[in-house]
């Protein structure tokens, strides 16, 4: 009976510590995944700008080209 016990209680450690590596794998995935997800964010936000910029100075012309008319 006792050997049946720990042969349970063995079973039951190896499921649990596969859990926790699949766990882990799970999260180090995702990790990587939000270091993607937030370069991509990134290169989005610098080109948002760059355009609000070009258009401010387009503005800008447009505007210095209707006073001087």
């Amino acid at each position: 009976m006792l050997h049946e016990q720990q042969k349970k209680l063995l079973d039951i450690r190896k499921e649990i510590q596969q859990i926790n590596w699949q766990r882990k794998s799970e999260q180090i995935t995702a990790g990587k995944d939000l270091r993607n997800l937030e370069q991509s964010w990134i290169g989005l936000v610098s080109k948002n700008y760059e355009i609000e910029r070009a258009c401010a100075d387009l503005e800008a012309e447009i505007e210095k080209m209707q006073t001087e008319a």
